[in-house]
């Protein structure tokens, strides 16, 4: 029950970046623009913020509606969920970070996943000389230029009779625009799922169809049965054109397995099994979970 309640904050936060914990407060995504310090520019980042005022979808809310069940039991699961899951004025929630008082300290699994399309490290940017090193450079030049004149004039150098012309060359140096990698898929686009059977508590709705959008199909495998009712999946992306990599990064890891998109509300989810029975899902994400920490099952509706 706690590890599904966790997995429904972490849900939330990530699909509608806020959730409210009531009688505690809410957990909001906060969106640090980029920064500079000394010679080195910090990118923009996600995290997430705690504010006793702001207003968010309930958690006893998403607890009645993804599992089924009327207010009143749902309070008693959040309270009891609380009870697990708070010490003193320490609230620890897996996953998804520690509040203590009213400071909220982010867990780094939720702020990986928040952040998977940034600019990872540091980025250098060009810094101007400094005004003591200019001045000292054109000293020097001036330096020279005067010796130089005194020998020429006093005739120690003569000139030569030779006729030289230069031509100026003008070089144009452009400074690259930073590249943003398309493999991973923007951090909004990502629902993450863990299931708690005992609890029956689903971690997503069915809002849409379920149809196969495109097939990977190697000859013998799980999506030739036609009586699918769950799948295992691995992520759920806003367009299929981000599912698509995320198959094309599955196959080089693990090329046997066989991966299908198929519409779920209005993501695309990449399955990698199906089955029309739940325990034989079960049993492929425990064999696979070491590969995608965030695996889960989904179970159409109807299938409940």
């Amino acid at each position: 029950m706690v590890d599904a309640v966790n997995s429904l904050i972490f849900n939330t936060l990530i699909s509608e970046r806020a959730v409210n914990l009531p009688g505690i407060g809410t957990l909001y995504v906060d969106r640090i623009g980029a920064t500079v310090s000394g010679d080195a520019l910090i990118a923009p980042r996600y995290s997430v913020t705690f504010s006793s005022h702001a207003s968010a979808t309930s958690i006893v809310d998403v607890i009645a509606r993804e599992a089924t069940v009327d207010t009143a039991v749902a309070s008693d699961i959040f309270e009891r969920w609380v009870a697990k899951t708070k010490s003193g004025n320490t609230l620890e929630i897996s996953g998804v970070g520690t509040l203590k008082d009213k400071t909220f300290i982010v867990d780094d699994e939720l702020l990986k996943s928040l952040n998977a399309t940034q600019f990872s490290g540091l980025k250098r940017v060009q810094k101007r000389g400094s005004t003591k090193k200019w001045i000292a450079t054109l000293s020097f030049v001036i330096i020279v230029l005067a010796a130089c004149a005194y020998l020429y004039f006093a005739g120690y150098i003569t000139k030569p009779n030779i006729s030289v012309s230069f031509e100026a060359e003008i070089v144009t140096t452009e400074i690259a625009e930073p590249t943003t990698t398309t493999s991973e898929p923007d951090i909004m686009d990502v629902v993450v799922e863990e299931n708690n059977i005992a609890e029956n508590i689903a971690v997503i709705e069915e809002k849409g169809s379920d149809v196969p959008i495109v097939e990977h199909v190697a000859g013998g495998d799980w999506r030739a049965a036609k009586d699918i009712r769950h799948r295992v999946i691995v992520g759920s992306y806003s367009t299929q054109e981000n599912a698509e990599r995320a198959i094309s990064d599955i196959a080089r890891r693990t090329p046997e397995l066989n991966c299908s998109i198929y519409t779920l509300g209005s993501m695309y989810a990449v399955a990698i099994y199906g089955s029309s029975e739940n325990g034989d899902c079960v049993e492929f994400m425990r064999n696979y979970s070491k590969h995608f920490p965030q695996i889960w099952i989904h179970t159409p509706k109807r299938y409940r």
